[in-house]
C-alpha cells in the first residue's frame, strides 16, 4: 500500500520562468520573487516556500519555507495548503501536529488537489490520527484517481481487491492497477502481473504477466523479480531458461526474498543453468529456511543427511526435517523417521530441542516480542 505523500509538491516552474525573464544586470531572480511574494502574490509565495524547503538557490530553511507556504495557504492556494499539511504532518519547521495537518489536507482536498485527496484517503484507510473509515478512504481515493494520481489508482485497486469499503471486485481492481501500472507504478505493475498469472479479474495470460513482472522487476520490486524468474524456470508460455531464471532469482534473493532464495538454491543444488554447487545451495536454503520456507528446510535437511556441501550431520538433518514436518510436509516426516532409526536417543533429543527452540524464537519474532 502506498503511504501518505511526505514531500513538498509546489513546483519550481514559476521560479524557472522568472529566471528566464530577468536579463543580466537587473534584479536577481530571488529578489524579483521576494518582491512579488511580499506584495502578496500567492504563486510567488508558493515558489519561494518551495525554494527554502528544498534549498534550491537559497540555504535550506524549513522555518522560512513555512512562513511563505503559510501565507500562500491562507490565501487559498491549494498546493500551498497541501504543502503546509505535509510540514505539519512531518514536523518540518513546525511542531508535528497531525490534526492541523489533516485540517490543511482537507482545505486543499476541498479544492480538488489530487495529492491532498490521496493523502486523506490514506489517512482514513489506516486510521492515521482519525477513525478508520474505508468508505471515506474509497471516496477520496476515487476523486484523486479520477485525476490520474497513480498512487491513488493503485490503492483504489487494493481496496477493490481486498473488499475494503466496497464489495470485493477483482475486475475493478485490475482496471485501477492497469491505470497505475501504465503510469509506471511498480507495485501496480507487480499486482497486475499477478492477476494475469492467476486469472484474477482478467483472463489468464502468462505473456501479459511476464510483461508486467518485468517492468516491476526492472524497478527493483523483489517479488516481481522472483515471479519473472519463476516464469522462465517453469516455462510458462516461454521456453524454459534456467540461466535467466537464476539471474532474476539472484536479484530477488539479494533483497531477502525467501522464495527466490529457495528456488535459486534448487537451481544450484541441481546444476540447472549454473554449475552445480552444493555449498551455494546450502547457503541459499539456509537463508530461506531461516525465514520459514518449509521446502528449503526439507532440502537443507537432505543435504545435511547426505553430507553434500556441508559435513554430514544427522542431528541437524533431523532438526530441519522436524521443522519441515511441523509446517505440514509429509515427505519430511518420512525422512525424519527413517533418519531417527540410525540415531541415538540423545541425538534425537538434541535435534528436537533445537527445533523447539527455533520455533519458540521465531514465534516470538512474529509476535513482535
Amino acid at each position: 500500500m502506498k503511504q501518505i505523500l511526505v514531500t513538498i509538491s509546489a513546483a519550481l516552474l514559476i521560479f524557472l520562468a522568472f529566471s528566464q525573464q530577468c536579463p543580466a544586470g537587473e534584479k536577481s531572480t530571488l529578489e524579483v520573487l521576494m518582491e512579488k511574494a511580499e506584495k502578496g502574490d500567492k504563486e510567488s509565495q508558493c515558489s519561494l516556500g518551495d525554494m527554502y524547503f528544498r534549498g534550491s538557490g537559497v540555504p535550506q530553511d524549513y522555518k522560512q519555507a513555512l512562513q511563505w507556504i503559510q501565507k500562500a495557504a491562507e490565501q487559498g492556494a491549494a498546493v500551498a495548503q497541501y504543502d503546509l499539511a505535509v510540514m505539519y504532518y512531518n514536523g518540518q519547521g513546525v511542531s508535528k501536529d497531525c490534526r492541523k495537518g489533516m485540517d490543511w489536507f482537507q482545505k486543499s482536498a476541498d479544492q480538488g488537489n489530487a495529492d491532498a485527496l490521496y493523502s486523506l484517503g490514506y489517512m482514513y484507510q489506516v486510521g492515521l490520527g482519525i477513525t478508520q473509515d474505508y468508505k471515506k478512504a474509497m471516496l477520496y481515493y476515487q476523486k484523486s484517481a479520477d485525476q490520474g494520481h497513480a498512487d491513488a489508482q493503485y490503492n483504489l485497486g487494493l481496496m477493490y481487491q481486498d473488499g475494503l469499503g466496497v464489495p470485493q471486485d477483482y475486475g475493478q481492481a485490475a482496471v485501477w492497477f492497469q491505470k497505475a501500472a501504465e503510469q509506471g507504478n511498480a507495485d501496480a505493475q507487480y499486482n497486475l502481473g499477478t492477476m494475469y498469472g492467476n486469472a484474477g479479474g482478467v483472463p489468464r495470460d502468462y505473456k501479459q504477466a511476464a510483461k508486467w513482472f518485468k517492468k516491476a522487476a526492472d524497478q527493483g520490486i523483489a517479488r516481481a523479480q522472483y515471479s519473472f524468474g519463476l516464469i522462465y524456470e517453469t516455462g510458462l508460455d516461454v521456453p524454459k531458461d534456467y540461466k535467466l531464471a537464476a539471474a532474476w532469482f539472484q536479484k530477488a534473493a539479494d533483497q531477502g526474498d525467501s522464495q527466490a532464495q529457495y528456488h535459486l538454491g534448487v537451481i544450484y543444488d541441481t546444476g540447472r543453468g549454473v554449475p552445480q554447487d552444493y555449498k551455494k545451495a546450502v547457503e541459499l536454503y539456509q537463508k530461506a529456511a531461516d525465514q520459514g520456507v518449509a521446502e528449503a528446510q526439507y532440502n537443507l535437511g537432505g543435504l545435511y543427511a547426505e553430507g553434500a556441501g556441508v559435513p554430514k550431520d544427522c542431528v541437524k538433518a533431523h532438526f530441519w526435517f522436524n521443522l519441515a514436518t511441523a509446517s505440514g510436509l509429509g515427505e519430511a516426516r518420512k525422512k525424519r523417521e527413517a533418519l531417527a532409526e540410525k540415531m541415538t536417543p540423545a541425538q534425537i533429543a538434541e535435534a528436537k530441542k533445537m527445533a523447539a527452540e527455533w520455533i519458540e524464537k521465531h514465534q516470538s519474532k512474529a509476535a513482535g516480542l
